[in-house]
């Protein structure tokens, strides 16, 4: 029961981190390479 509870949290933990690497990967290369917004928007989706 406990093993579970620890692996539910690590994933989630994970799941938080892996989303803020995201976002701040989109955001660096939205910062240096300015596309444009068209183009970012079909990338996006």
């Amino acid at each position: 029961m406990r093993r579970e509870v620890a692996e539910l949290t690590e994933r989630s933990k994970r799941k938080k981190l892996a989303g803020r690497v995201a976002a701040e990967g989109e955001f660096f290369v939205w910062r240096v390479v300015p596309l444009p917004a068209s183009h970012y928007d079909t990338a996006k989706t």
